[in-house]
């Protein structure tokens, strides 16, 4: 019988007490068995189960046919609480042998070889006589809460025999998994009138699972700038395919901006092969493959790749020539947008030819392209009237270099360029330089060269007051020279020489180049003067101010050495000389009293030597000196005295006594200690206001012109000499003349006798004499304080306020003197107060890089609320309002000053520029120009008569110069286009740096000079020194002082120069200058000026003189000879 077994439909088991039911099934021969599947049964899966029931039944050449059909189908099963998929398998064996037996042993050979099949794994206990599993299949028992099912399909059987049904009668049936919480029984199906029920267990059933790989492990074989090569792994599944995915993420390299970028483009492909090449890449882009496989497995097999293609030749980048200034070429240069590679460098390469001859010129550069990539350039120096063709190429990297781009251009007709000086020999007064013609001369012939030889100055310290050569020198050459010696240069001097090219276009630009000369031998000094000092005190203190300038000493190393002699009393014979080496042009000497002086100076350069003429003077005679031996005798009468005088008793060690004088008077009254006189107008003898007070000798009397000891009788009845009254005391005091001085000894007190003759001895004793010598010193010290003190009866330990008198002012300066100790607190919190000012003010414009280089001194910089602003004009070299000069508040509490800098040469132009803008009349400088060889300030003006040209619309000339000793004043002309003014200049000569003048004298004549130039011109004054603070600001503070003292006003210089230091920077710099505040307007106090000032143009006891002496003895001149 044919055995026939179809699952018409949907099996629902239905559990019930233990029991498994097939419910509406309709038997025919035999009961069949139902199965209820969890998974889907594949096609695979049944094709497999055939072939291996060709393997184990080896009864089939029984059957005449064997045929499988294979159904499938799926039911859904549902209920409240879950849902369930189940699907059916059936199959039908269909024999055509009819032999009923050999059905059966078929049959039940069939049900053995399957047992013994899945008894080789030990989870398997029992197998359903006609299914196979390939993978571990489950059944699982709903988690119904009733434990009860609904069926929702038939199984129906249907030609299957009897015998069939017994051989399958006791087989277990299997389910694959029961996933329920609790194992369930499963009851094996027994036959029963309808349906066969087997018993069932809970089993497991695991076989040998198909091959599903998840990860296909992509492989890359090959990578090229366009193409990519990979393969991966197999599925083991011949009807599996593969999805693959090729994701863009653009170039691996930058792109400029105007570029769109290949980047975020999918390109999908389906094959059924492992491995794929995807040729349509681009070069140097990075790719995301990825791979997706698919097979009845369920689980996708999936992969992916990230890689990169390789460089190759870029494209050509873009190029534009830009021809600027002459022939300066700028090129432009743009990166393609396909590079292929990370872009390296451009490769550039010109050639050219000339517009007017044979000439040529090429050239390579390498400019780098990374960095900005919109735009590169780089810059050449073409060559005039050329035609020129220029390419250019990207090189990427590993080398690879792609087509170039070719551009033509033509450079412009010009001058000829500049001309190359390759030689410059020099001796110490002759330059010779050397040159060759330009490279560039655009095609025209060089007809002449252009030399101007520009001296530029000394290479030596410059001297005051010196004319030093700074005209430029033009020569004009042919166009053949290349060589040109100048004969006429200066030692030890700097030149600048420019030299440029002319054709007939015109001149090209000057090349420039420095030339230095050789040392040479000095030449000698020039404008020596002496200034006598005279003395000041009855000690001999006169001093001799030698001064001299060296305008060319030629060399840099130069030490001057004086040589002195000299001897008393004009004589030829040599008493003393000594030789004192120098470095600058002023020297000092202390001079004994008449004596004769001769002095040489030797100029030493370090390479040359140079002595002068020989020069002489003679010093002057001091106070006389009262001898401590008796120089007169007196013997008194009743109506005359007789004195007797002896020469050996002089003392003459401050000078000759040349004239003596008896004086008498009937009162204890010496009318002074010492006066000086010229020696050519007898003074008078003034009546102090006493009673009897005349001079009883002649005029001019030398009473030792011929002898040794004089007589004199006081009382003879000459008109000058009266009788004396008997019984009557009288004072005699001796006067006593030098050349210079004269001077009073102490008086000499006699009285007349009635009837006899009283002799007495007068003289000075040795201890009234050096007690006079100690007195009078102590009273040329103690006499100012003294008749101050009577005046000003105060109390000097009160501490100065502003309501103090002048009187208290004077008495606050003694206290200072006492205790120094207060100064030195006062000026620290000055020091103090102005360290906080600083921190709390800006000087932000000073500090500017282009502002940077006008200060002279890196730590004096102006403020910015009190700084000077310049107005800009066109000619401004970097149009800057800034000058280190900053606006100073005066007595006035206006700005009446402008406290500056020394100007540099640098900023020369800006310093006339503050004058006329801020209508200044007077000048006041407190410096020297150069000290100790360096620089203090550059002179800004020329020597007189005179003119500096600055710029290309300012000059400055120097009309007058006038000396008066310690100070000079000039008249400066100033003119700036249509702006003319007239501005007085007066410079202080004896201020040394960071100290203070030698006494009050000199400088408060200075200060009353500058205050009545002031009242007269009006204006702003300008003061300054070197870097504009420490003598600036004391001239300042005791100016404004001055005129407070003049006023009655309260005087406080602590405040003054605080209110200084708070519009610029430490004013008044040093404790030094400080305290010479208060000894100027100490000084002023005690002796204040005449209701007329002196005029400048008077004649100075200081005034340095340079005429030669004719008659030795009769002027009082000092004598300047040239030559001894």
């Amino acid at each position: 019988t044919n055995v026939q077994c179809k699952f018409l439909n949907a099996a629902v088991w239905k559990q019930h007490q233990h029991e498994a039911v097939c419910s509406d099934c309709e038997l025919t021969e035999i009961k069949a068995s139902c199965i209820l599947r969890y998974k889907s049964v594949t096609i695979s899966d049944v094709e497999s189960l055939i072939m291996n029931l060709d393997v184990f039944l080896p009864g089939l050449l029984v059957f005449a046919r064997l045929i499988f059909s294979v159904v499938l189908a799926e039911a859904s099963v549902r209920n409240t609480d879950g849902f369930y998929e189940a699907q059916t398998v059936a199959w039908k064996i269909d024999s055509e042998t009819s032999d009923s037996t050999t059905q059966e042993r078929a049959t039940e050979d069939l049900v053995d070889r399957t047992n013994t099949v899945s008894n080789q794994d030990t989870s398997v206990q029992t197998l359903l006589s006609t299914k196979f599993y390939h993978e571990e299949e489950t059944f699982t028992t709903p988690p119904y809460a009733d434990n009860s099912i609904t069926p929702d399909a038939d199984i129906v059987t249907e030609n299957v025999t009897r015998s069939t049904t017994e051989a399958l009668r006791g087989a277990d049936f299997i389910p694959t998994e029961i996933s329920a919480t609790t194992q369930k029984d499963v009851t094996t199906i027994s036959e029963t009138t309808e349906c066969t029920t087997f018993p069932y267990t809970e089993t497991t059933i695991t076989s040998t699972p198909p091959y599903c790989p998840t990860d296909l492990k992509p492989k890359l074989i090959e990578v090229t700038s366009t193409t990519i090569s990979l393969e991966w792994l197999p599925l083991g599944d011949p009807d599996g395919f593969y999805r693959v995915n090729v994701h863009s993420d653009g170039p691996a390299y930058e792109i400029p901006s105007y570029c769109s970028p290949d980047k975020d483009k999918d390109n999908q492909m389906t094959t059924t092969k492992h491995s794929i090449t995807y040729s349509e890449a681009l070069p140097k882009h990075t790719y995301n493959i990825s791979i997706t496989g698919t097979t009845k497995c369920g689980t996708p097999a999936e992969g992916s790749l990230l890689m990169t293609t390789s460089p190759t030749i870029p494209e050509a980048p873009e190029m534009r020539p830009v021809v600027q200034d002459k022939a300066k070429t700028i090129f432009y240069f743009s990166l393609p947008c396909n590079m292929n590679g990370v872009p390296d460098y451009f490769s550039l390469s010109y050639q050219g030819h000339s517009l007017y001859d044979s000439s040529e010129d090429s050239g390579m550069k390498n400019v780098s392209a990374k960095g900005n990539l919109d735009m590169y350039n780089v810059t050449e120096n073409m060559r005039l009237a050329f035609n020129y063709s220029a390419k250019v190429s990207l090189v990427i990297e590993d080398g690879l270099e792609g087509p170039a781009s070719e551009v033509n251009f033509t450079t412009p007709e010009d001058v000829p360029g500049k001309p190359k000086i390759i030689e410059i020999d020099t001796s110490s007064t002759v330059i010779d330089v050397f040159w060759k013609g330009p490279e560039e001369h655009a095609g025209h012939d060089i007809l002449a060269y252009e030399l101007v030889i520009n001296p530029i100055g000394p290479l030596y310290p410059v001297w005051q007051n010196c004319n030093y050569d700074h005209e430029p020198k033009h020569f004009t050459l042919s166009g053949n020279d290349t060589r040109y010696s100048f004969m006429e240069a200066d030692p030890y001097y700097e030149y600048q020489l420019l030299l440029r090219a002319c054709s007939s276009v015109g001149c090209g630009k000057y090349t420039g180049e420095t030339a230095y000369t050789k040392e040479s031998a000095p030449e000698n000094v020039e404008d020596v003067v002496v200034t006598i000092i005279p003395p000041t005190k009855v000690i001999y203190n006169e001093k001799a101010q030698i001064q001299f300038k060296s305008c060319r000493p030629n060399g840099n190393r130069t030490v001057y050495t004086i040589t002195m002699h000299s001897s008393p009393d004009g004589g030829d014979g040599i008493n003393e000389n000594y030789t004192d080496t120098i470095d600058h042009g002023f020297y000092k000497v202390i001079l004994q009293p008449e004596y004769r002086y001769w002095f040489m100076i030797t100029i030493d350069n370090g390479f040359f030597k140079n002595q002068t003429s020989w020069f002489f003077f003679n010093s002057t005679a001091g106070v006389p000196a009262i001898s401590s031996n008796t120089m007169v005798v007196l013997r008194e009468g009743n109506t005359e005295a007789e004195v007797t005088l002896i020469k050996g008793y002089l003392n003459e060690s401050n000078g000759k006594i040349l004239y003596i004088a008896l004086i008498l008077s009937d009162e204890n009254v010496t009318n002074g200690d010492f006066s000086q006189w010229n020696g050519r107008q007898w003074p008078a003898v003034r009546n102090p206001g006493v009673g009897m007070y005349y001079q009883i000798t002649d005029d001019w009397w030398n009473p030792f012109e011929d002898k040794n000891e004089a007589k004199f009788t006081i009382g003879s009845g000459s008109v000058r000499n009266k009788p004396l009254v008997p019984d009557k005391g009288y004072y005699l005091i001796v006067r006593l003349f030098t050349s210079s001085f004269y001077r009073n000894s102490e008086v000499i007190y006699f009285q007349t006798g009635d009837g006899f003759t009283i002799g007495v001895v007068l003289g000075v004793a040795v201890g009234v004499l050096l007690t006079l010598t100690v007195f009078t010193i102590l009273y040329f010290i103690m006499r100012r304080r003294t008749l101050t003190a009577r005046a000003c009866p105060c109390d000097a330990q009160r501490d100065l306020k502003k309501d103090d008198t002048l009187c208290k002012f004077i008495e606050y300066c003694k206290a200072l003197e006492e205790d120094p100790d207060q100064l030195s607190s006062q000026f620290e919190a000055i020091t103090s107060r102005g360290k906080e000012i600083v921190s709390e003010r800006t000087s932000s414009f000073a500090r500017l890089p282009e502002n940077w280089r006008k200060n002279r001194y890196v730590n004096i910089l102006p403020y910015d609320d009190t700084r000077v602003k310049l107005l800009i004009d066109e000619d401004d070299e970097i149009g800057s309002d800034y000058i280190n000069a900053s606006y100073i508040e005066g007595y006035t509490g206006k700005a009446e000053y402008i406290a500056t800098q020394g100007p540099l040469l640098k900023t020369c132009r800006d310093f006339w520029k503050m004058v006329l803008q801020e209508n200044v009349h007077v000048i006041v400088m407190v410096s020297q120009f150069i000290v100790n060889k360096k620089e203090k300030c550059f002179k800004y003006f020329p020597e007189k008569g005179k003119t500096m040209i600055i710029g290309d619309d300012m000059e400055i000339r120097c009309t007058t110069e006038l000396h008066f000793g310690t100070y000079c004043v000039r008249t400066i002309q100033v003119k700036k286009a249509k702006v003319q003014a007239s501005v007085t200049h007066m410079q202080f000569l004896e201020w040394p740096d960071f100290g203070v003048p030698f006494g009050t004298e000199h400088m408060l004549q200075f200060c009353y000079q500058v205050r009545r130039r002031v009242n007269q011109e009006g204006g702003c004054v300008i003061v300054h020194c070197s870097a504009g603070v420490g003598r600036t600001g004391t001239f300042i503070a005791t100016d404004i002082l001055l005129q407070k003292a003049n006023e009655g006003k309260p005087l406080d210089v602590f405040e003054t120069v605080m209110r200084l230091r708070e519009q610029r920077t430490l004013m008044v710099q040093t404790e030094e200058q400080y305290n010479y505040i208060y000894k100027l307007i100490r000084s002023h106090l005690e002796e204040p000026p005449g209701d007329e000032l002196e005029d400048e143009n008077s004649e100075h006891i200081y005034e340095n003189i340079s005429v030669i002496q004719n008659d030795e003895g009769s002027s009082d001149r000092i004598i300047l000879e040239s030559e001894f």
